[in-house]
């Protein structure tokens, strides 16, 4: 099963590169390869066949660049899916820029609801430090806590030790759509 699901992501990378779905194989192989001997990959015994798999769509995908040039690369030691030209994603959450966050997800730039930045700040952590809330749901409802690269929802702050929770809470005006943060 797992031979047919690779088999089929290097079909449609072929196809049509820019798929979101591609691009999260693409993601996910990658961290896999990275954990080495602590990943499900290897627990199943398909750590080869993995591997392999992330070569040749690296292969396929050579060359086709993304219309936002937002490509991932992963940082075992962040924990998280770190963005290799990230001051487009950056620039939009600050700004608050609902649009231009969601283009990039669904153009696959965006894989992980715990890429972080340079300082290891999430992008849920981000949109709520800059009161972007219309971001924060956005990046809720792509990227829920329960799911696999889903946000984190205990993020805290290195220094302080301020979680998301505190972030919200000082939200001034606390508007009904912030309300939507704790729903």
């Amino acid at each position: 099963m797992i031979s047919a699901l690779l088999d089929q992501t290097l079909v449609l990378s072929r196809r049509a590169p820019d798929l979101v779905a591609v691009r999260r194989v693409e993601a996910l192989l990658a961290w896999q390869n990275e954990l080495g001997p602590r990943s499900a990959a290897a627990q199943l015994g398909v750590s080869q066949l993995v591997e392999q798999a992330q070569r040749e769509l690296s292969e396929c995908l050579q060359g086709c660049p993304s219309q936002l040039d937002c490509s991932f690369s992963s940082s075992p030691a962040r924990g998280g899916t770190m963005l290799s030209a990230p001051e487009v994603l950056w620039r939009a959450i600050c700004n608050g820029d609902v649009r231009s966050v969601e283009l990039i997800i669904r153009q696959g730039g965006l894989t992980s609801g715990r890429t972080q930045d340079d300082r290891g700040h999430s992008v849920l952590w981000n949109a709520v430090a800059f009161q972007r809330v219309e971001v924060a749901l956005l990046l809720l409802r792509y990227f829920p806590p329960d799911m696999l690269h889903g946000v984190g929802l205990g993020e805290l702050h290195q220094r302080n030790g301020n979680s998301l929770l505190h972030l919200v809470s000082g939200f001034q005006p606390f508007t009904p759509q912030a309300e939507g943060l704790f729903a």
